[in-house]
């Protein structure tokens, strides 16, 4: 297989047969990987329109909704990969590999080589250049720390194929202007999701105002234990490689029913996936009883207030 080389940016759809072909090539080396790909997921729809949440049961994906942020004593997957999974270096030492409790049949990791904390700002060019790589037939998702992240202590990205995630398809904006060559909008979400819209043409200048709302938003919650606010970024591009970046603001990282006593409690850890309008369950009674009152609730829970969102949107001079 070629190594894409990161001293460049990435031309849009760079990456796609790359990564078709490494897609194909684990499950043909690796039978109970390509067994977990071809296990049915069940779904059902809530909403219409634009208002599509997709609820999905994904008994495999206990494991991460439960997960907590592991000891410096405990091993790391993404240090300790087993015999069968295969790597390939694509970018300024960052390896691909194919998630083996998939979300979906196709759903990719992508590890740096060294042993590093999930904090995304001394990457951010590297993040969006692979983003236009996977483009448009995948989109590229990073979870924050207290912000949907499993495994906090070794940098990840995550790639899914961009139709599954609503959000991709559809979207309703409001229009705050353009600053530094990057068009902004807010978010108009029934759900109550926050987060800003950021689309340019320009690796350098989404870099640049993605650092500026993180110092932003670091002073305004002040006292962060890391350099990056909580969020969840999802990035897209079209075939022209314009970038679409939402960018959510968190206020927590789980809703207070995960921790509730049963029978009220419902196991939703939402990441990147989950906000991009997808909501995984890993138990049957979850994925049968979530309705729209209850997405809204949990949405609204985990995600920055209204007020402080525009606190942001002030502070950047919008």
């Amino acid at each position: 297989m070629p190594v894409v080389s990161g001293n460049n940016p990435l031309k849009t759809g760079e990456l796609i047969p790359l990564m078709e072909d490494f897609y194909h090539e684990q499950k043909r080396v690796w039978d109970d990987f390509a067994q977990t790909c071809a296990m049915e997921k069940q779904r059902r729809v809530i909403g219409v329109g634009d208002e599509i949440i997709i609820i999905q049961y994904n008994p495999q994906r206990m494991g991460n909704i439960i997960a907590t942020p592991p000891s410096a004593k405990v091993g790391c997957f993404l240090c300790e990969l087993p015999a069968e999974q295969i790597k390939l270096t694509i970018a300024e030492d960052f390896l691909l590999l194919c998630n083996p409790r998939p979300i979906f049949s196709e759903h990719f990791t992508i590890a740096q080589r060294q042993h590093t904390p999930q904090t995304i700002i001394p990457f951010l060019r590297v993040f969006f250049s692979l983003a236009r790589g996977m483009a448009p037939r995948y989109c590229l998702f990073f979870n924050g720390l207290n912000s949907g992240a499993s495994i906090p202590q070794h940098l990840h990205f995550q790639a899914v194929p961009a139709p599954f995630l609503p959000l991709n398809l559809s979207l309703r904006l409001i229009s705050l202007g353009d600053k530094g060559g990057v068009t902004i909008s807010l978010l108009d979400d029934p759900y109550q999701r926050q987060a800003l819209c950021l689309e340019s043409d320009g690796i350098a200048s989404l870099a640049e105002i993605l650092t500026e709302i993180f110092s932003i938003t670091s002073n305004l919650l002040e006292k962060l234990p890391t350099p990056d606010a909580p969020f969840n970024i999802l990035v897209t591009a079209n075939a022209d490689g314009r970038l679409k970046v939402l960018l959510f603001f968190r206020a927590k990282p789980r809703p207070s029913c995960f921790y509730a006593a049963e029978p009220q409690r419902i196991l939703v850890s939402p990441g990147s996936v989950e906000m991009g309008g997808c909501v995984i369950t890993a138990r049957e009674e979850d994925f049968l009883r979530l309705t729209r009152p209850m997405l809204e609730e949990i949405f609204c829970e985990v995600s920055f207030s209204r007020k402080n969102m525009l606190k942001v949107i002030a502070a950047l001079g919008l």
